[in-house]
């Protein structure tokens, strides 16, 4: 396929997702909007307000970073590392993630405490790709991720 194609294609996709999720914020906003639906599922309020992804190169190895922001990153085995985002923003050929924390087992909300899938931990650490340095996405379950917007 041709680079510029599939590169074009992966723009598409991504503009879509932080559209979807730019939505899902707005609904956040309002009373009510807990009725376990996803993503892009027209006049229903939805409990998720992003679509994590994971992103390849074109030798199938999946993007990563640090998990906080005040962490260089350049030795991988003292810093936690994710290879899960969010989209932030397209613009200029190139994207901005947001690093996902996947939670604990003990930090999981017990099921009555609350009507949202909470998978993943907002970060303060964002990075920034070319698009054409990536080769594939992997979009995973939809999730609610706490942006402290309230």
């Amino acid at each position: 396929m041709n680079s510029n194609i599939c590169r074009d294609q992966i723009t598409i996709i991504l503009e879509k997702i932080v559209e979807l999720q730019r939505r899902a914020v707005k609904e956040e906003l309002q009373e009510k909007f807990c009725d376990h639906n996803f993503l892009g599922e027209e006049n229903r309020q939805t409990e998720f307000n992003t679509r994590p992804i994971q992103i390849f190169t074109d030798d199938d190895v999946a993007w990563h970073c640090p998990i906080e922001k005040e962490e260089d990153g350049c030795n991988e085995h003292q810093h936690e590392r994710t290879c899960v985002f969010r989209v932030e923003k397209v613009e200029n050929d190139a994207v901005t993630l947001r690093a996902l924390k996947e939670k604990k087992h003990s930090e999981e909300m017990r099921q009555n405490d609350d009507c949202f899938n909470k998978r993943f931990k907002s970060t303060n650490s964002f990075i920034t790709i070319r698009i054409t340095s990536i080769s594939a996405i992997r979009c995973l379950r939809d999730t609610f991720v706490d942006l402290c917007i309230r």
